[in-house]
C-alpha cells in the first residue's frame, strides 16, 4: 500500500519535540503491513520555505528516512481548471492532490484544509485523510476480524500448552511426522486457534493461519490465502456438525478480511473430511509428494454469469431470485442461530447441554411451519424475521428445498440435526391438520445491521405484520 504524506505531517514526525501519540501510532501500523511510506519531491520545496531555520534543517536531514515517491504523475491543465491555483503553495498542493486522483497513491495523509475542501471537489475525500482518520481506515484495513461463537473460543496456540499431552493430541502426534516442532513454531509466531471445550476436555480444534505467496508457494495462486493448519474433532464429538461450525467461521474470517482463498491438506483415507470439504466447495487442487491433497476453495466473489451455487458459496446470486420473511420466535432462533447477535448470552453455552444442540452448529439447516407458501424456489433468499421481541431481520439463508409433508417419518428423515423441533414438537403440529412446509437451507450471513419492521413495511407486499412467511416484491 503506497501511502503519500504532507508537508505538515513531516513536520510533526520529524519537530524537535514530544510526538504525539497519534503520529507515533500512526507510524507503527504503517511499517508494521509494510506499507510505501513516501513523500512527493515538491515537499522540499515546501520545506525549504520553512523560516523556522533550525526546524528546516532538521526537518531536510531526516528526510532522507522516508521514501521519495518516484516518477510522480505530471499534472495536466484540466486538472489545474478545477480545483484552482494562485500561489506556490497551491501548486504544491495540487501535485500532491494529484496522485490521489489519478491512483498513484492509495491515500494522501494531510491536515491541510485547503487540501481536504480540494478533495471533496474531486470526490476522493475518502482519500485524503487527516491522521486521525487515517489511523482509524489502517486500522480497519489491517486489524483482523475474528468471527465469534459462543461454544467456540478463540485464542493464541500457546494456550493450549497446558493441555497438549493429553489424549486429543495424541494422533495428530501419531499422524504428522514432526508434528512437535511445527507446534512449537506455531507458539512462537502466536498463531490463533478455535477451541471447544467441555469441561476440561478438548473436543474440537482448529489451527488458522494467513499465508502470503512466498508462505503457501501454491501452484497458480498468487493471493494471500488462509491456511486451516490443523483440523481436528476428537472421536466423541464427531456427528455433532462441528466441522460445519469451523468452515462457516472460516468463509466468515475470509470475507471479513479480503482475504481471496482457503485451503487445507488432507490425506485421501480421510474420507469424512473431504466429503465435508467438497460439500461447500473445495476443489482438489493438487497432489503433493507425500499424497497429501491441497483442498482449495475460491474466496473471491464471482460475477453473476460465473455463478456456481455450490463452489460459491457462501456468496447468492442476487439477480432475479425471490426474497421471503420468515418469522420465527426467539426460542427457535437462539437453538438455530447461536452466533446470532439477537441471540443473549447463556449460562449453558460452554456446558455438554448446550454443546448437544447440534442444529447451532451447521450450515445446513431447517426450519418448519404451518405456512402454506407457494412459488419458492432453490436460491431464493430468506430472511428470518425475531417476530417477537427485536422485530428485526439478521440471519438470512438461502433455500435449497422446499418440502410439503404429513409424513413424520419423512420429515424427520428430512430435518435431522438441522432443526430445532424434535419428533414430539413435528408430531403436534401435524395433529392440527394438514402438510407442514419444511424449508431446507444453508446459513449465509448474520447482518451487520439488522433491518427493522419499519423498513421492511415500506414494501406493499410486507404489511401483514409478517405474522407468516411473506414473500417480498417490490
Amino acid at each position: 500500500m503506497r501511502i503519500l504524506f504532507d508537508t505538515n505531517i513531516l513536520i510533526h514526525l520529524e519537530d524537535n519535540r514530544v510526538v504525539k501519540d497519534k503520529f507515533s501510532n500512526l507510524l507503527k501500523i504503517i511499517n508494521k503491513n509494510n506499507c510505501k511510506l513516501c513523500y512527493h519531491p515538491s515537499s522540499v520545496i515546501d520545506i525549504n520555505n520553512d523560516k523556522n531555520d533550525d526546524r528546516r534543517i532538521i526537518t531536510l536531514s531526516k528526510l532522507n528516512k522516508y521514501i521519495p515517491l518516484d516518477s510522480p504523475a505530471l499534472i495536466d491543465e484540466d486538472f489545474i481548471k478545477r480545483v484552482g491555483e494562485v500561489t506556490s503553495n497551491d501548486k504544491i498542493d495540487n501535485e500532491l492532490l494529484y496522485q490521489v486522483y489519478v491512483d498513484y497513491v492509495d491515500i494522501l495523509i494531510t491536515e491541510d484544509k485547503g487540501i481536504k475542501r480540494k478533495s471533496a471537489v474531486l470526490n476522493r475525500s475518502h482519500k485524503v485523510l487527516k491522521v486521525d482518520d487515517a489511523l482509524d481506515y489502517l486500522k480497519e484495513k489491517f486489524t483482523l476480524k475474528i468471527p465469534e461463537h459462543p461454544e467456540l473460543k478463540k485464542l493464541s496456540v500457546r494456550d493450549l500448552e497446558k493441555d497438549y499431552n493429553k489424549l486429543f493430541f495424541d494422533s495428530l502426534k501419531r499422524d504428522y511426522q514432526g508434528f512437535d516442532s511445527w507446534f512449537n513454531k506455531c507458539k512462537q509466531d502466536n498463531r490463533d486457534c478455535y477451541r471447544m471445550k467441555i469441561d476440561s476436555e478438548i473436543f474440537a480444534l482448529l489451527i488458522f493461519n494467513k499465508e502470503t505467496a512466498v508462505d503457501h508457494r501454491i501452484k497458480g495462486i498468487h493471493d494471500d490465502v488462509l491456511k486451516m493448519c490443523t483440523f481436528k474433532v476428537a472421536e466423541d464429538a464427531l456427528g455433532r456438525k462441528i466441522g460445519e461450525l469451523f468452515l462457516s467461521k472460516m468463509f466468515e474470517y475470509c470475507i471479513e478480511n479480503n482475504i481471496s482463498y482457503l485451503y487445507l491438506t488432507s490425506f485421501p483415507k480421510q474420507d469424512s473430511l473431504i466429503y465435508l470439504l467438497e460439500k461447500y466447495g473445495f476443489i482438489q487442487h493438487e497432489i503433493k509428494e507425500n499424497g497429501e491433497i491441497i483442498f482449495l476453495k475460491n474466496m473471491i466473489k464471482p460475477s453473476l454469469d460465473k455463478f456456481n451455487k455450490d463452489l460459491n458459496f457462501p456468496y447468492y446470486k442476487d439477480d432475479l431470485i425471490g426474497k421471503a420473511v420468515v418469522p420465527i420466535q426467539q426460542q427457535y432462533y437462539n437453538f438455530l442461530f447461536k452466533d446470532g447477535n439477537l441471540r443473549p448470552a447463556s449460562l449453558f453455552d460452554k456446558t455438554m447441554e448446550n454443546y448437544d444442540d447440534i442444529e447451532g452448529n451447521t450450515i445446513d439447516k431447517a426450519y418448519i411451519s404451518k405456512t402454506k407458501i407457494k412459488g419458492m424456489k432453490s436460491g431464493d433468499l430468506l430472511l428470518f424475521y425475531s417476530s417477537k421481541l427485536y422485530k428485526v431481520v439478521e440471519p438470512i439463508g438461502i433455500l435449497e428445498e422446499i418440502v410439503y409433508s404429513d409424513d413424520i417419518d419423512e420429515i424427520m428423515n428430512l430435518v435431522s440435526s438441522r432443526t430445532v423441533y424434535e419428533k414430539e414438537d413435528i408430531s403436534k403440529l401435524l395433529k392440527s391438520g394438514g402438510q407442514l412446509t419444511i424449508f431446507l437451507f444453508r446459513l449465509i450471513t448474520y447482518l451487520d445491521k439488522p433491518i427493522p419492521i419499519q423498513e421492511l413495511r415500506k414494501l406493499d407486499s410486507a404489511k401483514n405484520n409478517l405474522v407468516t412467511t411473506t414473500l417480498l416484491t417490490k
